[in-house]
This record gives structure tokens, sequence and C-alpha cells, in this order.
């Protein structure tokens, strides 16, 4: 039986075609059509097979970057992340890499020991083959070094490895074509921990990842995350939820494409991380970590991730700076007359930031000059 109107919305509808949603039994495209007498409403259907009723979301390359953003638009956007994360001095060093795919191990060796100073050799080490051998730049947010971590009981200082998932779907990508069933990464429900774990877990919410490769074959994957546990990027918006949506996906991925995953890191989702070595953010991370089972945080950032916006070198780029509006009307002026910039637009590149609020205008210019103040669309 094909999806009804009244269970998606024709405008859902046609988001999955254009989104390129399969069949979930034989793998063909879905469409959009007419129900006739029989439905009397849009149907979202199999075009081989109208009794099929599953959807598979396929994951493609260019879910990891946006493939509509120009160029110059994308570097822009990298520098402008890099200088504010890393401060003029170690960005500049940096920038050679930054958009770089494939890394020597001379380059990723440069990155990250620029980056993570302090970490211990072997755990450079391994991110350098790490980095070599999947393809990962951590100035993409590919791979992120955390730390140092302090035992309460012994006072020995850790590191780790944490991976964003994204980059892992990258690579097994790279590998075979694949797809989502069963609108997963989703949280499983007490039927299926019952038939997969036995029991139903209160004190751990537990998700479920179910994949479909070009050839049929399906992986699936659990992962959970303790109900009581609190997540790093809660601020942002991430969950315990998401953590162990993302650990599912991690297990599904390493039966389809183990030679895809790295073993022995941890994943993470990069969305709610800080940029590659930002020391003000690592500090962060060493204060929820460490005050939660210590008492002690991490080291001061250097002031120069306070005080410089990566501009310096730009005199144009200063006198935007400079602007000030009094509300979000003359913002959104200003970003028509300098950039040729409209509203949506505008919109969707500093979502994150209330207008309303002077503070929250300011750094939502300086994220706008800083993006399209190098290179104005003609």
């Amino acid at each position: 039986m094909p999806i009804l109107e009244s269970q998606l919305t024709h405008e859902n509808m046609q988001a999955h075609v254009k989104q390129g949603y399969l069949c979930g039994e034989c793998g063909e495209r879905l469409t959009v059509a007419w129900g006739g007498n029989e439905y009397k409403q849009y149907i979202l259907r199999c075009p081989k097979n109208l009794a099929h009723h599953t959807i598979a979301k396929p994951f493609n390359l260019s879910m990891t970057e946006n493939p509509d953003m120009p160029g110059w638009k994308l570097s822009n956007r990298r520098k402008f992340e890099m200088t504010q994360a890393l401060g003029p001095t170690r960005a500049k060093s940096l920038m050679k890499y930054q958009g770089v795919a494939s890394l020597t191990r001379e380059s990723a060796d440069d990155i990250i020991r620029t980056l993570w100073p302090k970490a211990p050799a072997a755990e450079v080490k391994k991110a350098i083959e790490i980095c070599v051998r999947y393809n990962y730049n951590p100035l993409l947010k590919h791979l992120y070094i955390l730390g140092p971590f302090k035992d309460s009981k012994t006072g020995d200082q850790s590191w780790a490895i944490a991976l964003g998932i994204k980059c892992t779907l990258l690579n097994a990508a790279r590998q075979r074509r694949f797809s989502y069933l069963d609108d997963s990464p989703r949280i499983m429900n007490e039927d299926e921990q019952k038939k997969i774990r036995g029991k139903v877990e209160t004190h751990r919410i537990w998700a479920i990842t179910k994949l479909k490769d070009e050839s049929g074959n399906l992986f699936q994957g659990i992962g959970f995350w303790p109900a009581d546990s609190p997540v790093y990027g809660a601020d942002k918006g991430n969950t315990p939820e998401n953590m162990a949506m993302i650990r599912s996906q991690r297990q599904a991925l390493d039966r389809m494409c183990p030679e895809a995953v790295p073993q022995g890191v941890q994943f993470i989702d990069e969305q709610y991380m800080p940029d590659p070595g930002a020391n003000v953010n690592t500090r962060v991370i060493n204060t929820q970590v460490v005050n939660k089972e210590t008492g002690e945080i991490g080291d001061e950032p250097p002031e120069e991730l306070f005080q410089d916006t990566g501009q310096s070198e730009n005199s144009e780029a200063n006198k935007l700076l400079a602007l000030e509006f009094k509300n979000p009307g003359e913002f959104y002026q200003a970003c028509f007359d300098k950039f040729k910039l409209i509203k949506s637009d505008v919109e969707r590149e500093i979502s994150m930031y209330e207008l309303s609020k002077p503070d929250q205008r300011k750094k939502a210019w300086e994220q706008v000059v800083g993006v399209y103040g190098q290179q104005p669309p003609e």
C-alpha cells in the first residue's frame, strides 16, 4: 500500500521525491501521483509496485556539504570560522590546508600539532595515521583531540580522539551507496527493546539505525546513552537521544563498511562541537567533564581569541564591522545594500542569532562580513 496524504502531507511527499527517496523494497525512486477513485488523495508510491510501502532515505555525498554554496563563499566561511576559533596567527599558518580533503603525513602533522600543541605524542601520532589513512582533515571538523581529562582517583591526565559522524558517513558513501530504512536513526520503542535486548531499560536511551546497501543487504545498529548523563553541546540543542542515535549509526556503519570506520575512537555530532583547536571551547569541555568528576578546570584561553575578529588586514572589512544597527530592519537593509543579500538568504546565514538583541546583531553582522566581505557577489 502506498503512503497516503493522510499520513504525509503533499508538500512533504514532493520534498521526498526531490531529495531522491527510494522504495525500501526494490530501490526504485519514489513518485507522487493522484490516487484516483481508490484513494481520492495524493499518494507517495513505488512506480514498480503499488503494494510496496517502505521508504528509504538515500545518503549521498552532498549531505556533508551544501552543493549550492559558491566556492568563494565556502572558502570565506571556513577562513572566518578558523580565524574566530584559532586567532589570526594560528589560522593564517593553517589557511593553506583549509578545504583539502586528502592530507599528506607532513601536512597532517603540521595541522594537528598546531591545533593541539599540548596533546601527547601518542595521540598525535594516532590522529595523523587516521587522517592519512581515511582522508580526514581536522580543519573540516572530521577529527578532534579532546582533553586533558583528569582522573579523580589517580590524578592521571588522559586525552581522547573523536571523529565527527559525517566524515564516517562520507567514507562509507565513497565505498558503496546506501539508504536509511524505517525512518531511522530513531529511538527504539519498548517492543524493539524487548525483542533485541530482551528487556526495557529506563535508565538508558536506546536508538536504532537500519541501513540498506545497493545490493539489498540490510545492516542494523543499536546504541545507547545514559538517560541521566549530560551531553556536550546541550546549549546548542544536543540531546541524549541524539547521542544514542549517533552511536547506533556507528554500529550500523561498522557492520556495513568495517574498513570505513576507524576502531578505538569516539564518535560525536560535529554540529555541536567547537571548532578544532579552539582553546576557549576546549576549556568548556574540560570544565564540563572535569568539574563533574574532580572539580578542576583546564587552562585559560589566550587573549587573542577575545580581541581579534580576524579582519585586521582588510580595511574595508573593518569599516563594515564598525557599522551599527538600531534594529533588525536596518540590519537586513545593510545586508542588501552591501552584499545584495535578500532577507531569506540572510536568515539562513545567521539563523542561530536573535536579531532583536544588540549583541546578537553584532555577532550576526561579524559573520555576514566574514563570509561575504572578502568577495561580495556581482
